[in-house]
């Protein structure tokens, strides 16, 4: 390294902190720093992980036991044992059978009123005041008749004077336009539809009555009229008040 003022570029030494010519003071010269000696660091080596065995599982052993004895039944009664069997899966089959035809029928009768006015079939709550209607008109009896009718109607019927077999005529005559005997009178409901609250609050309106609960029934319904047989489909209006259903209009 070149030792020289940095002004007047006199030579100087490195232990001169200012110029002997011109007085600069002169930088000061680093003392070189010795190399660091390391030591070198023992390598420590970890031990390997010791390898254990599973410890034999313990096996519990097993008792033995003796065979039991079998116990049959002896052979000619058991053969007297399914043999009764047989016969009550028989009896069931036959009673099954026997509901079911009876069932069938009362399904294809529909709930019709019988010719002479006197069916026993049981109907639906709803239907009821049909077959009273077909009933009495079967009979041209009155007092069935007039249980399908509401309260309010049959006052009314009373209070204007109309008798009563003219009610039963004019329903024929509503049911075949043109009649002179009309027999075997029969129905069949063969739809429904729940009447919507608009429904029922016209009809309460209409009746002056609190009708809670109605169906349009599509009656399905024949007759031998003037000796032909004559079959035609109606819609009827039921309704149910205070609990009872009646017929309303059709």
């Amino acid at each position: 390294m070149d030792n020289r003022c940095p002004k007047c570029q006199a030579p100087t030494t490195p232990d001169n902190k200012f110029c002997a010519i011109c007085g600069t003071p002169l930088p000061t010269q680093p003392l070189p720093t010795p190399p660091q000696q390391y030591a070198p660091q023992p390598q420590q080596y970890a031990p390997p992980p010791q390898q254990y065995a599973p410890p034999p599982q313990y096996q519990q052993p097993q008792p033995q036991y003796a065979p039991q004895p079998q116990y049959g039944i002896p052979p000619q009664q058991a053969k007297r044992s399914k043999t009764a069997v047989i016969c009550i899966i028989a009896v069931v089959v036959v009673a099954l059978l026997v509901v079911f035809f009876v069932s069938s029928s009362d399904k294809d009768s529909g709930g019709s009123g019988s010719s002479n006015g006197g069916s026993s079939n049981s109907v639906a709550d709803y239907e009821q005041p049909i077959k009273y209607l077909f009933d009495g008109l079967n009979g041209y009896n009155w007092n069935t008749f007039s249980k399908a009718l509401p309260p309010t109607l049959i006052e009314e019927i009373d209070n204007r004077g109309v008798s009563h077999s003219e009610v039963i005529e004019a329903m024929f005559s509503n049911l075949f336009d043109e009649h002179d005997t009309v027999e075997k009178l029969s129905y069949k409901v063969v739809g429904k539809t729940r009447f919507s609250d608009d429904d029922l609050y016209d009809y309460s309106d209409d009746l002056e009555v609190d009708l809670t609960d109605g169906y349009e029934l599509e009656v399905e319904y024949s007759a031998t009229v003037d000796g032909e047989k004559e079959v035609d489909t109606e819609e009827f209006y039921v309704g149910k008040i205070n609990g009872k259903w009646y017929f309303l209009d059709f």
